[in-house]
């Protein structure tokens, strides 16, 4: 996995995760934990941890 500065399959993820930091009172109703873990559930049939969801929305 890497940051998010580049054009990758995480793209989706990419805009919502910027809606979300932009404008978090319009889109308060997006889960990002929810949608990254359905993501690489759906795209990549990898079931990621809590922990990992953090190391990725989170990136220290």
């Amino acid at each position: 996995m890497f940051w998010w500065c580049r054009e990758t399959s995480e793209e989706a993820l990419q805009f919502l995760w910027l809606a979300k930091t932009l404008y978090p009172d319009y889109f308060r109703d997006i889960d990002m934990n929810k949608e990254t873990k359905y993501f690489y559930r759906t795209f990549y049939e990898y079931e990621l941890t809590d922990s990992e969801i953090q190391t990725i929305l989170n990136p220290t």
